[in-house]
Parts: structure tokens; C-alpha cells; sequence
């Protein structure tokens, strides 16, 4: 029994060994496009270091607004009137601070959102969602727009290309 689980397992590896191998040797050009792609990108970081520690910031950003986010969700899904759920049955709990049984106000309580509530708790996620992509997309505008002034510059920062073309006045 044993011998023929492996059997199948060998099988279905081999398989999957030709299967992503002929998927390589397809899609050879694609690879080489991307090194390609790579090692501009390793020169651009080389040459605009600021590109390595920006994420920072976003991600700073992000964190500080969560945590306001947060704290507004946690007052939204406690808002509400606290109401004792009905019991139809006789139950009994253990109480740890008397250590003894009680048997009323078994039941719990619940609290029911009204129209009100239930619609800033759905508004309050998307704009959730909404923040986090505006700020994830000027992220990006931000890391686009300095790589491309950068290839469009011809290889070229802005300091070098100053001192380059003599564009500073030294008053």
C-alpha cells in the first residue's frame, strides 16, 4: 500500500518537474525582460537612495491612522443599547467573584444596532479601504514619478545633474 502511495507521488513530481519546465523554456524572453528590467531597477535604488528608506513613511502614515481608525471602531461596534437577552429556560452559571451557582441573569445581553449604526459601521469600513489605497497610491505616484524623472533624466539625479551642467549658483 505504501509502495503505490509513492509510486504516485513520484509520478505526479515528475509530472510536475516537465510541466514547469516547459513553462520556463516558453517563457525564456519574459525572463530575460525582467533581469533586464532588474538591473535598471538596482541602478535606479543605486543612484536615488531615497527610494529605499520611503516606504517608511507611508507605512508610519498608515500605522497612525489605523490606530485612530481603530479606536473609532471599537466606539461604533460598543455603541448601542445594552439590552438582557430573554431566557426561556432555567440556567445557572458559576460565578467567580462569589464562587458560588447563580441561577438569574444567565441568559447575557446583546446589543442591537440600530439603522443608524449599522450604516457608519459599513461607511466607517470603506473609508477604511478607501484611505488605505489613496495612500498606498500616492505611495506609488511618489516611487513612479522619481524613477521616471530619473530614466527621463538620461541616468542622471538631480544633484549630479546640477553640478553636471552647471545649474547651482554659488553666491
Amino acid at each position: 500500500m505504501e509502495l503505490s502511495h509513492l509510486r504516485a507521488v513520484a509520478v505526479f513530481m515528475t509530472v510536475l518537474v516537465i510541466v514547469s519546465l516547459l513553462s520556463s523554456i516558453a517563457i525564456v524572453r519574459r525572463i530575460l525582460m525582467v533581469t533586464s528590467v532588474l538591473k535598471v531597477a538596482a541602478r535606479v535604488i543605486g543612484e536615488v537612495k531615497a527610494l529605499i528608506i520611503f516606504p517608511v513613511i507611508p507605512y508610519t502614515i498608515l500605522k497612525i491612522f489605523y490606530m485612530f481608525w481603530f479606536s473609532a471602531a471599537l466606539h461604533l461596534f460598543s455603541s448601542g443599547q445594552v439590552l438582557e437577552n430573554d431566557c426561556d429556560s432555567d440556567c445557572c452559571t458559576h460565578e467567580l467573584g462569589l464562587k458560588r451557582v447563580v441561577c438569574d441573569h444567565c441568559c447575557g445581553y446583546s446589543i442591537p444596532y440600530t439603522p443608524h449604526i449599522g450604516a457608519a459601521i459599513l461607511f466607517h469600513l470603506f473609508g477604511c479601504y478607501w484611505a488605505t489605497q489613496f495612500c498606498r497610491a500616492c505611495s506609488s505616484t511618489v516611487i513612479a514619478s522619481s524613477v521616471a524623472s530619473y530614466y527621463w533624466a538620461g541616468g542622471v539625479t538631480s544633484v549630479s545633474f546640477c553640478f553636471k551642467y552647471k545649474v547651482i549658483n554659488w553666491r
